[in-house]
């Protein structure tokens, strides 16, 4: 609401806003008992969002217990596998799964199939030249015979240039052979003298010809051949694969070849387009390039003996990786093993190091094999998943005793709880709690037929004595009793009769409900539909109309409509007050100025009866 201030009698005097704005106050407490009564609901309002938050959370841990898993059991199937050496295997199961304990021995874990190249992949010869192989100029040592040798080279030489020199420099008669390159390693001969005769490097060395090449960590067979412990390669990762520039061993044909029947074409393309074309299909294996081997290598995703299919299509491309030579696709391949285990005195075989029912015939239970230990056998048990199944009963106590209590003290009208008058929300807890302390009659003569009797109570007879809101209490010790008792007596009472099938809000989900699934439809936030064809829903369900909405829902729809209801007269008020604001300020004005009119006429008057006073007496 607007307000005109400043303004005050002129003529009259009179302290006009001061006036005006005890009028408007005295006018504006209707607002303020509007604007009082929004606060309040809007404190409800929040108050419920509360109370429907721990609802929620009682309907959700209610949720776990009481939906089927997908292969149609429930929780109470559902099985636990413990190894005891999990660093040698672990057991996953399902609730199909049989109590059962098995011996286990681990004798081999499956490996990949690899194939690599058979022989260098890049260019590497007496005429490769040190600056292609990325060598410095300058001197390196040879020792023969304990004399120093040393060779001074530059980038421009070729291999064969340094081999020359070699030759010319080394005068002592340890080495009687020209060095040369074999399979791609630098290779020196001598006259098998013993192999300290001949050694390679020294701390003065300037060229580092020695390390590229792979010399001063040389291996001598004893018998007078000393070779580079690897290969060395020209070959360029980033040149077009066709091209001289790529300084591939065996020149390649543009064209097509195939892994595992997925093809792959190379015309136009470097080696790190081919390799991630490969590693990003669906071929199922991993290529890579090692330069320090000069080798192209394939890894086969999946473990097992089963080989790489290799296929030449139009070009050459593994023929150039020395992948296949003559046709012959296996000679560069390295099968893979199968994992071979001991179950129950049975060896049995597995391409995988999770080997389920499919390999050992145990319904529901899949072995995870971790670390292969010949001749150590270990055990694996299948159980009942108690402690998971305990977990899920103590949530569903912990989440009704929170959401009953907060009921409780939002809707105490001793204490004048905010919703102390919601008498909806007081049923909601009634039945809540009439439905974890009542019987299920339809068990009363086959076995348990309530909670109580499987350790959810309020405590013992007293225990709960002068409490507002007795809480639930789980005792897991006469649960696990009842369990092992009868268990399916448990679980009816606990969930009905389940007749298969995921959980889908249909009358096919019981035959008879138990004690946790009338909770579940009582809250839930779904249409259900029972036995009879009859629909119903939950007090936490959303509706998709005004008329079909649950508790919650509806409560929040009508208490946000009061809301929008109070905003509106709200504002209407304030716009009839602002206008009656503006009227009373025209008023006072139109006043004030007819006091000054008549102000001015009684000083005319009294002007003229001076006068008039004055001559007469003269």
């Amino acid at each position: 609401m607007s307000s005109i201030s400043g303004f005050s009698g002129f003529n009259s005097g009179l302290p006009v806003d001061d006036i005006i704005a005890k009028l408007i106050a005295v006018e504006h407490k209707p607002i303020d008992l509007m604007e009082n009564k929004k606060t309040t609901l809007t404190q409800k309002q929040n108050t419920f969002t509360m109370v429907q938050g721990k609802v929620n959370e009682l309907l959700t841990a209610i949720k776990k217990l009481t939906v089927r898993n997908v292969d149609g059991t429930s929780p109470f199937d559902n099985m636990t596998g413990t190894s005891s050496n999990t660093a040698i295997a672990t057991a996953s199961v399902t609730g199909q799964a049989a109590p059962q304990s098995l011996n286990l021995e681990v004798k081999n874990l499956p490996s990949q199939t690899m194939a690599t190249s058979t022989a260098g992949v890049g260019k590497f010869d007496n005429t490769t030249t040190l600056a292609q192989l990325g060598i410095t100029a300058g001197s390196f040592t040879i020792f023969a015979n304990g004399t120093p040798n040393v060779i001074t080279v530059a980038m421009s030489d070729t291999m064969g240039d340094v081999f020359a020199a070699i030759n010319a420099a080394v005068s002592d008669t340890v080495i009687s052979a020209d060095p040369t390159i074999v399979d791609g390693k630098v290779q020196f001969t001598y006259n098998g003298a013993p192999a300290n005769k001949v050694t390679f490097g020294a701390g003065g060395d300037t060229s580092n010809f020695l390390s590229i090449t792979n010399m001063v960590t040389a291996i001598d067979n004893g018998a007078g051949v000393i070779t580079a412990s690897q290969r060395n390669t020209t070959l360029d990762r980033n040149q077009i694969l066709s091209s001289a520039a790529a300084n591939l061993a065996t020149p390649l044909t543009d064209g097509t070849f195939s892994i595992n029947g997925i093809s792959f074409n190379t015309t136009g393309k470097t080696l790190n387009d081919v390799i991630f074309d490969i590693n990003n299909s669906a071929a199922n294996v991993t290529a890579s390039f090692n330069k320090g081997t000069n080798a192209f290598q394939l890894v086969s995703k999946t473990t097992g003996s089963s080989l790489i299919t290799l296929s030449e299509g139009t070009g050459n491309f593994l023929t150039a990786m020395n992948l296949v030579s003559a046709g012959n696709t296996t000679a560069s391949q390295v099968a893979g093993k199968n994992a071979e285990f001991v179950l129950n005195g049975t060896t049995m075989y597995a391409t995988s190091t999770t080997v389920d029912e499919t390999v050992t015939g145990l319904t529901g239970v899949t072995l995870n094999l971790k670390q292969a230990q010949p001749g150590t056998t270990i055990q694996v048990s299948v159980q009942k998943d108690m402690d998971g199944l305990q977990a899920a009963i103590k949530d569903i106590v912990e989440k009704y005793n929170a959401a009953v209590t907060y009921i409780d003290q939002q809707t105490d009208s001793k204490n004048k709880a905010l919703l102390a008058g919601e008498s909806r929300l007081k049923n909601l807890r009634t039945q809540i709690r009439g439905l974890f302390t009542s019987q299920v009659g339809a068990l009363s003569s086959t076995g348990y037929d309530s909670l109580q009797q499987v350790g959810i109570s309020t405590g013992a007879i007293g225990s709960s004595a002068g409490s507002a809101t007795p809480k639930l209490q789980f005792d897991a010790a006469k649960f696990t009793e009842a369990m092992a008792k009868d268990p399916g007596s448990v679980r009816k009472l606990f969930i009905g009769q389940d007749l298969g099938g995921v959980m889908d809000n249909t009358a096919n989900d019981d035959n008879m409900e138990g004690s946790f699934t009338k909770i579940y439809h009582l809250l839930s936030d779904q249409i259900y539909t029972d036995s009879n064809g009859n629909s119903a829903y939950g007090a936490l369900y959303a509706g998709t109309s005004d008329n079909d909405k649950g508790l919650f829902a509806a409560y929040q729809a009508s208490i946000q409509k009061r809301i929008t209801d109070l905003n509106t007269s709200i504002q209407k008020a304030e716009d009839r007050l602002t206008t009656r604001e503006k009227t009373l300020r025209q008023q006072f004005l139109a006043m004030d100025t007819l006091v000054g009119q008549y102000q001015s006429q009684s000083s005319a008057l009294s002007g003229l009866i001076s006068q008039l006073s004055a001559n007469n007496s003269k």
